[in-house]
């Protein structure tokens, strides 16, 4: 049989399936078995000397992992 294709979605249309806010989002990623974004490139800009500076590059979550965690959602409804 063959494998299902995975595709990477970006934040936006994270944010539009599963009702989210930002903040909400990433509370969910770490507290509530959220899938974890998978990082796409690194970082566009190195930290300056006090240690600040963009800290992260592109990111996306796979399609099929988000759309799981939804069914987990209104599984868990009743």
């Amino acid at each position: 049989m063959e494998q299902p294709k995975h595709r990477f979605i970006r934040k936006p249309e994270v944010l539009l399936r599963t009702g989210l806010k930002n903040t909400a989002l990433w509370r969910s990623m770490k507290y509530d078995g959220f899938p974890i974004s998978v990082k796409l490139s690194t970082p566009t800009k190195k930290p300056n000397a006090f240690g600040k500076g963009r800290n992260s590059g592109a990111v996306a979550w796979v399609e099929s992992e988000v759309d799981q965690w939804i069914a987990s959602r209104m599984d868990n409804r009743n």
